[in-house]
C-alpha cells in the first residue's frame, strides 16, 4: 500500500474507532451559512483531471484539488482495461479535493492500464449551504460484501458522494457508487457497495447535499439513464453510457447494478465510472450472470459562450486581404477555448481579441467562423460573410423609352448593383444642338438608372449619354467612364410636349399690350402659372366682341366661374378677380366651352392679360393648347384641331416643332369641315395643303419633305376662312426622318 493509501486508511480507521457508527451525522461546513437567495443556474464549472499509467499488480492513490473558490461535485475514473478496481473513491469538500485509490488485478507480466481521473468543480457561491451525511455499513461476515444508501435531509439534493472502508485491506474494493433518485428526477441520496477481506470492517458511505432551491433556478433537472444488456455469463464485460441532452451537462453521476443493491452479494464491479465529456458518463462493469449495469447522470443546464466577430471587413470590398477576429466569453466565467477558420480551410486555435489576416482572397463570397467552447462542453459558433469583388461594373446598354409626359427617358442597365448614379455622373448632351439636356436620375433598382428630362427633348436629336467614374459598385470599384449615343423619338403625336401650340394672335389698340389671343373650340386652354405674395389677388382681363362666346375660369384646378366674352361693341373687361391668395405658385386657366349667348354670332374667347400686384403678364405668357378629338382611327387614338378667321388673324393659330433630322412627314385627319394649312420649313413657306375631304380620311400623309441633316423647324398654320367655319386643321402626327 502506498503512502497515500496508508494515510487514507489511518484516517478512516481513526473515524471508526472514535465513532463506531456515524449514523445520520450532520456536518455543517464552512460555507454553511443559510442562503439568502439561491444562486441561479447555469453555474460556473471547471474540470481538473490527470492521466497516468497503472502497471500490473500495482496500486495507486490520487488526490485532485479544485481551484480556489470552487467546490468538488463529482469525480470519476476512466480506464483502457477491465482489470482495474477502486479501493476508495470520495469527495472531501472541506479540502476541495477528490480522492481515489486504484489497483490492478492483473498478475505479473499483465498489461499496463491507461487511467484518467477527473473531478468536476463548481463555483462555491453557487452551492450555498452544504450538508454532509454519512453512514457506516458493516461487511457481511460470510461474503465480505457491504453497501447501503445515505439520504439527504428534507429539502436538499445530492451533488456528490463516495465511499471508503474503515480498515485497510489490500484487496478491498468499491464496486459501485451512484446517486439515488426519487420519483421526480432528483438525486436525494447516495448508494455505494464493495467488498473487504477484513473482519469487522465497515463501508463508510457519504453524501454531500445542497438546498433544492439552488437547483430550481434552472428549471427541471434532466436524468439520463442507460443500462447494459443482461450478462449471459459471470465475468462478462458490458458498458452503458448516460448522455445529457444538448445544452445540459453532468451535475453528478455514477453506476450501480440495475436489479437493486443487494449489498451483501457479489455483483461484480464497475471498472469504469467516469465522464468521457461533460455530457456523457461512461459506465463499464464486469458482471455476474443475469445481471445488468445501470449508468445514471443527473443533468443541469450548461452555460453557453457568447461570440461576436470583430473586427470585420466591409460586407462588400475590393480588397483581397481581410483582417478578422472574435470576442467571446462565457457568461458564468468558465474558461474557453476557440477554433477559427475561413471558408473550407483547416481550423486553427484562436484567441479572443486577437486578429488574423487572410491574403490573396479570390473574388466571391467568403465566410469566417469562430467556435468558442466552454468547460461545460457547450459551443457557440459565430460567422461573418463578405464579398470580395475586384471587377468594375460595366454598362449593359442605354435604352430609349417613349413616354407620354416627355419625349423620351433613357434607361441605363449596369452589370451589377451600383451606387453614385446621379445628375452629376450621368450627363446627356445633344450632339447637334451642342447643349446639355436638363434632367434627373432615379434608380428603379440597384442596377438600373433612369434619366428623365425635365423639359422635352428635341425630336430626332442624337444625345450622348456619358457615364462617369463616380458610379461604382458595392466594393467601390469605379465604372470605367463610357458613353452611349441614343437618338430621341422621331414620332411627334398631337399631344407631344415638344409640339408648341399657339392660338390666333390678333392686334388691337384696346388690348393691354396691343394684342390678344383667341380660340373658340371646347377643349382648348390658355394657362398661366404665376407667383403671388400672401394676400395678393389675380385679375384676368379679356376682350368682349359681338362674336364672343363663353369660357370657364379655373384657379389652381378649381372652377371659379363661367364668363361671357360677348358684347355688342368691342372692349376690354375684367373677366375674373380672385380673393386673397396664399404665398407661392398659382395657376389660372381659361377654357372655352364652345357655347355662346344667343345674340352672339360665334363663340370666340379672347384672352388679354393678368394683373398680380403691380405685375402684368401679357397673353403671350399663357401656355396654349388646342382641342383634342378622340378618334380610334388616329395614330394614337386622338388628333388635335385648330380653326381660324383669315380676315382678322395677325398671327394664325399654328403648331410649331423644332427637330433634328433630314426631313418631315405630316399626317392629318381629313374631314368635310377641314380647311387649308400653310406649311413652313425653316420659316420658308413650302406648301399650302387642302385638308378637306368628302368623307373622313385618317392618318393621311399631307406633306413630306427632305432637307439636309441638322436642326430644322416646322410650322403648320391654319389658313382660315372669313367666319372660321370650314377651316379646321386636324393634326394627327409628325415624323422626323
Amino acid at each position: 500500500m502506498g503512502s497515500f493509501d496508508m494515510r487514507v486508511g489511518l484516517v478512516r480507521r481513526f473515524l471508526a474507532s472514535s465513532v463506531p457508527l456515524l449514523l445520520a451525522a450532520a456536518w455543517l461546513l464552512a460555507s454553511a451559512a443559510p442562503a439568502v437567495a439561491a444562486n441561479p443556474l447555469p453555474w460556473r464549472f471547471t474540470t481538473v483531471s490527470e492521466n497516468f499509467s497503472l502497471a500490473a499488480t500495482s496500486s495507486v492513490g490520487k488526490v485532485l484539488y479544485c481551484p480556489d473558490g470552487f467546490r468538488p461535485v463529482w469525480g470519476g475514473v476512466s480506464s483502457s482495461l477491465h482489470g482495474i478496481q477502486r479501493q476508495l473513491e470520495y469527495i472531501d469538500v472541506p479540502t476541495n479535493s477528490y480522492h481515489v485509490g486504484l489497483r490492478s488485478r492483473y498478475g505479473a507480466g499483465g498489461p499496463t492500464a491507461a487511467i484518467r481521473i477527473a473531478v468536476q468543480c463548481v463555483w462555491a457561491a453557487s452551492l450555498g449551504d452544504i450538508q454532509y451525511r454519512t453512514n457506516t455499513f458493516l461487511r457481511d461476515g460470510s461474503t465480505g460484501f457491504a453497501g447501503g444508501e445515505v439520504d439527504c435531509p428534507a429539502g436538499y439534493r445530492a451533488i456528490s458522494g463516495g465511499a471508503d472502508w474503515t480498515y485497510f485491506g489490500a484487496t478491498r474494493t468499491i464496486d459501485y457508487s451512484s446517486p439515488v433518485l426519487d420519483g421526480s428526477s432528483n438525486a436525494t441520496g447516495w448508494f455505494a457497495s464493495g467488498s473487504s477481506p477484513t473482519v469487522g470492517d465497515g463501508l463508510v458511505v457519504e453524501v454531500y447535499c445542497i438546498e433544492a432551491s439552488y437547483l430550481s433556478g434552472f428549471g427541471t433537472q434532466f436524468v439520463a439513464q442507460s443500462q447494459t444488456a443482461t450478462a449471459s455469463f459471470t465475468g462478462q464485460d458490458l458498458s452503458a453510457n448516460a448522455n445529457c441532452p444538448t445544452d445540459y451537462r453532468i451535475l453528478t453521476a455514477g453506476a450501480r447494478p440495475l436489479a437493486g443493491p443487494y449489498p451483501f452479494l457479489d455483483r461484480g464491479w464497475a471498472f469504469v465510472s467516469g465522464p468521457t465529456t461533460t455530457r456523457q458518463w461512461a459506465g463499464s462493469a464486469t458482471l455476474i450472470a443475469n445481471d445488468r449495469l445501470l449508468t445514471v447522470a443527473v443533468c443541469v443546464k450548461a452555460s453557453k459562450p457568447t461570440v461576436t466577430i470583430s473586427p470585420t471587413p466591409p460586407s462588400v470590398t475590393s480588397s483581397t486581404s481581410a483582417t478578422l477576429g472574435y470576442l467571446g466569453v462565457d457568461p458564468t466565467g468558465e474558461n474557453t477555448i476557440a477554433s477559427c477558420h475561413i471558408d473550407a480551410q483547416s481550423s486553427f486555435s484562436c484567441l479572443p481579441g486577437s486578429t488574423y489576416t487572410f491574403n490573396s482572397l479570390s473574388n466571391g463570397q467568403h465566410t469566417f467562423y469562430a467556435t468558442v467552447t466552454n468547460e461545460s462542453g457547450a459551443s457557440t459558433t459565430a460567422t461573418y460573410s463578405w464579398l470580395v469583388d475586384t471587377v468594375a461594373p460595366t454598362v449593359g446598354g442605354v435604352i430609349e423609352t417613349p413616354s407620354a409626359a416627355v419625349t423620351s427617358t433613357f434607361t441605363v442597365g449596369f452589370s451589377e448593383d451600383v451606387a453614385g448614379a446621379s445628375d452629376a455622373s450621368i450627363v446627356v448632351h445633344g450632339q447637334t444642338t451642342n447643349a446639355d439636356a436638363a434632367g434627373s436620375v432615379t434608380m428603379t433598382d440597384a442596377h438600373t438608372a433612369v434619366w428623365r428630362p425635365s423639359k422635352p427633348l428635341v425630336p430626332g436629336e442624337t444625345y450622348r449619354v456619358s457615364l462617369g467614374s463616380a458610379i461604382h459598385d458595392a466594393a467601390n470599384n469605379p465604372l470605367t467612364a463610357t458613353f452611349a449615343d441614343v437618338r430621341a423619338s422621331t414620332v411627334v403625336d398631337d399631344k407631344a410636349a415638344t409640339l408648341e401650340r399657339r392660338w390666333d394672335r390678333d392686334g388691337s389698340a384696346k388690348a393691354s399690350g396691343g394684342s390678344y389671343i383667341v380660340d373658340k373650340l371646347a377643349g382648348g386652354r390658355a394657362d398661366l402659372t404665376f407667383s403671388a405674395k400672401a394676400g395678393q389677388t389675380v385679375s384676368l382681363y379679356g376682350i368682349r366682341a359681338s362674336d364672343g362666346g363663353n369660357a370657364a375660369i379655373y384657379l389652381d384646378g378649381a372652377k371659379k366661374a363661367t364668363k361671357s366674352f360677348y358684347a355688342s361693341g368691342t372692349g376690354r373687361f375684367l373677366v375674373y378677380k380672385s380673393g386673397g391668395l396664399s404665398a407661392g405658385k398659382h395657376t389660372i386657366s381659361v377654357r372655352p366651352t364652345g357655347t355662346k349667348a344667343s345674340a352672339s354670332s360665334a363663340a370666340w374667347v379672347r384672352v388679354d392679360s393678368t394683373l398680380v400686384g403691380a405685375t402684368i403678364s401679357q397673353e403671350t405668357a399663357f401656355r396654349q393648347t388646342f382641342r383634342t378629338v378622340t378618334s380610334a382611327s388616329a395614330f394614337d387614338g386622338t388628333y388635335g384641331q385648330i380653326v381660324g378667321k383669315n380676315a382678322t388673324d395677325t398671327t394664325p393659330a399654328q403648331y410649331r416643332l423644332t427637330a433634328v433630322g433630314t426631313g418631315f412627314k405630316v399626317y392629318a385627319t381629313k374631314t368635310s369641315t377641314s380647311g387649308k394649312a400653310r406649311i413652313y420649313v425653316d420659316n420658308v413657306l413650302k406648301a399650302t395643303v387642302n385638308l378637306r375631304a368628302a368623307t373622313t380620311v385618317s392618318r393621311a400623309l399631307v406633306y413630306s419633305t427632305t432637307v439636309g441633316a441638322g436642326i430644322h423647324s416646322l410650322r403648320i398654320e391654319v389658313v382660315g376662312t372669313s367666319s372660321g367655319g370650314g377651316s379646321a386643321v386636324n393634326l394627327d402626327r409628325i415624323t422626323v426622318n
